[in-house]
C-alpha cells in the first residue's frame, strides 16, 4: 500500500546463458533483453529464455514497433 493505493507489481524475466547464448557482457544482456520482450509478450508476470529464433522474430517486431510509434507521433 502506497498512499492509501494497493499496487500490484509484476515480473517479466529475459535469461541468457553463458556461454551458449553469448560470450560477452554485452552479448548476453542484448539477448536476455530479446527474451524478456518474450516474456512480456507472452502475457508478462513470467519468464523466457534466449533461443536463437529470437534473433530473428524479435528485433523485427520492435523494428516495426520503433516505426510504428514514430508514424503515430507524427501523424
Amino acid at each position: 500500500m502506497i498512499d492509501g493505493r494497493e499496487l500490484i507489481l509484476t515480473l517479466s524475466v529475459g535469461i541468457a546463458i553463458y556461454p551458449d547464448n553469448g560470450d560477452s557482457r554485452s552479448k548476453l544482456l542484448k539477448n536476455s533483453d530479446l527474451a524478456m520482450y518474450q516474456a512480456k509478450n507472452s502475457g508478462r508476470n513470467t519468464y523466457s529464455y534466449f533461443t536463437k529464433a529470437m534473433n530473428n522474430d524479435l528485433p523485427r517486431r520492435l523494428d516495426i514497433e520503433e516505426q510504428l510509434c514514430g508514424a503515430l507521433e507524427k501523424n
